[in-house]
């Protein structure tokens, strides 16, 4: 297949004006063609075979080599000291001469893991930092703040800035956190540790974009709630951080045994293993190991949601928070390879602390009186007590699972979804505020209401005045007073009451004759439909029959619409302009071909707006 997609070939160049005189292709890979990537990718493994297989010596961790590391055109190659730069310089000239893949001398740098005094060897810079598969590689934590998070923070407030100047809903605003925003620190966040002042200044960033940078109407803890709920589902960039660690540490479980988690594997067993430590009741700054900045935020984030219930037979002895030695926590390699890490292990059938020789008799082990008496002496007197006071209804010991909310962490059900869920469950617990009006319905009747307007055929400035009316922040002249102290008029129709958003879209004479007109057109083709309340109108209705009740909804929300319009304009609304928005938007209907919109234009075909 290859010598058939490769022999006399040719290719030209697309131009403003046309395409360039076609010409023969006769070294390199044919852009654009489906298997460019994979001939690629065989070039580049023969050349990770050929320094792999040489005499060059790379990083030794944990009795594993580390010597090159290759992503699409990127390669990074490891080595042990400065007199292996030639000797790799000889070997990649060696593969190029006899591939044709050619070293670009130019983009290659060198960063030493220690200080160093030179500013290039063999003709390549040393750099203190560099730039390796979009993450900056420093040598300082302030520097990889700076350029890593702080940039990309300073570049995403210029794109937002941009779009403050467009005219758009609450939902497009959060859907543009989304993507302007969040979408360009989920990488840097995934490899790095984000500090708590940093990811306060990105949800101040995105929020107050969502509320462009005017008082916020919703708690944060509110608008980022499922739709289900009341929300709109904004992100929370430290429930994103959250997640993100936690799909690092299933990836640390699952891929234990991979090269890049040779480091964290290293250090992890020297307190029992990643496994291990996860289901001890232990405190970050307690452990006997240094962390990463990083691995602290993996596991400060997996404390906050895995719950450790309290079990005398289940205490672990090791990593424990409350059992210390010199205010570390403790851990015992040979203890543990024989199955000793409860507390109760090493108390006899009394729930006593056995002598020495009784210990060691039971375990076959030889422990030292010194590590004995360290261990034993430093559980706390009321622990054993209250292990000992329930020693006779005591099971087995057995670990804790790693799971949250019965789902095991590694199950690919407990995806983003699911940690999002759980996360904002535990952050943000209770409903919603505002809720009090939905005490008339039943749950699934409250999920329908907050979420079936979202996949109505009309746009989204409709369903925004609907959103804020049935979360009580429409910004009406009460509303206003009664938040920010404004000093307003009374209702811009009527002029004598005040402007409540129940006024101003129910109350209001001239209001409630708009809506008789609308319920009186319905009523025409629709029977048995009932004039609808306030409540009605502010959250919409729910009818036996589903074709009406999807009809009436439609037609409340665009009138809401129509009022809110009239509203900012200060002109009073009438029914035929109603009627003619109506005719306007049945039209606007007709080349959409969606089921919903189809449906709607159907229904309001069989009225006459003239």
């Amino acid at each position: 297949m290859i010598t058939m997609l490769y022999t006399d070939i040719n290719s030209c160049v697309s131009l403003s004006e046309g395409t360039c005189p076609r010409f023969r292709v006769e070294r390199g890979i044919r852009q654009g063609c489906s298997i460019s990537p994979l001939l690629f990718i065989v070039a580049t493994e023969l050349l990770a075979i050929t320094v792999i297989n040489s005499n060059i010596k790379g990083l030794d961790i944990n009795n594993h080599k580390l010597i090159i590391s290759q992503l699409a055109d990127d390669t990074t190659i490891f080595l042990k000291n400065k007199e292996q730069i030639p000797l790799a310089l000889d070997t990649i000239k060696i593969f190029s001469d006899a591939s044709g893949l050619r070293l670009n001398l130019d983009k290659c740098e060198l960063m030493s893991i220690h200080n160093c005094s030179h500013s290039s060897l063999y003709n390549i810079p040393v750099k203190n930092e560099v730039k390796y598969l979009g993450i900056w590689l420093t040598k300082c934590m302030a520097d990889s703040e700076e350029k890593n998070i702080q940039n990309t923070i300073d570049k995403c407030k210029k794109t937002l800035n941009h779009w403050l100047q467009r005219d758009l809903t609450l939902f497009g605003r959060i859907m543009l956190t989304k993507v302007e925003s969040l979408s360009r620190l989920i990488y840097p966040a995934y490899s790095l540790a984000i500090p708590p002042r940093i990811i306060k200044d990105i949800n101040k960033l995105n929020f107050n974009f969502i509320w462009k940078n005017k008082p916020h109407y919703i708690s944060n803890r509110d608008l980022i709630k499922d739709y289900e709920e009341g929300g709109l589902k904004a992100i929370d960039f430290e429930i994103m951080n959250g997640i993100l660690k936690i799909n690092w540490l299933r990836s640390f479980l699952k891929n234990d045994n991979d090269i890049w988690f040779l480091i964290p594997s290293l250090i992890f067993n020297k307190v029992g293993g990643i496994q291990f430590l996860l289901v001890c009741d232990f405190e970050i700054s307690k452990l006997p190991i240094k962390l990463s900045k990083f691995h602290q935020q993996v596991l400060l984030n997996w404390k906050l949601m895995f719950k450790h219930n309290f079990s005398p037979h289940n205490v672990p002895l090791w990593n424990n928070r409350v059992i210390l030695n010199r205010g570390k926590s403790m851990f015992v390699e040979e203890w543990m390879t024989k199955q000793i890490w409860s507390v109760t292990h090493i108390m006899d059938e009394n729930g006593d602390i056995p002598e020495l020789n009784r210990f060691n008799e039971k375990y076959d082990t030889s422990c030292s009186f010194e590590l004995y008496k360290k261990v034993s002496q430093n559980i706390p007197i009321v622990l054993v007590n209250t292990i000992k006071n329930n020693f006779s209804n005591i099971p087995t010991s057995n670990l804790h699972k790693i799971k949250l909310d019965g789902l095991d962490l590694v199950n690919e059900k407990c995806n983003n979804q699911f940690l999002r869920r759980y996360l904002v469950n535990i952050l943000y617990p209770g409903r919603t505020k505002h809720s009090l009006i939905f005490k008339d319905y039943n749950k699934s009747e409250i999920s329908l209401i907050r979420t079936k307007y979202l996949k109505f055929p009309i746009p989204p400035k409709f369903k925004e005045v609907h959103f804020r009316t049935t979360k009580n922040i429409y910004p009406s002249n009460e509303f206003m007073r009664d938040r920010f102290k404004f000093v307003l008029d009374n209702c811009y129709i009527c002029k004598t009451t005040s402007e409540t958003t129940e006024h101003m879209f129910y109350g209001c004479v001239t209001i409630q004759n708009l809506w008789k007109s609308l319920h009186v057109l319905i009523l025409s083709q629709y029977g048995n439909i009932d004039f609808w309340s306030f409540q009605n109108i502010q959250i919409g209705v729910i009818l036996k029959d589903k074709n009406s009740e999807f009809l009436v909804n439609n037609l409340i929300i665009i009138t809401k619409y129509y009022i809110h319009k009239c509203r900012y304009a200060k002109s009073p609304p009438s029914w035929s302009a109603l009627k003619n928005e109506l005719s306007l938007f049945r039209k606007s209907l007709k080349p959409i071909n969606k089921p919903q919109a189809i449906k709607l234009h159907r229904f309001l075909e069989e009225f006459d707006f003239s």
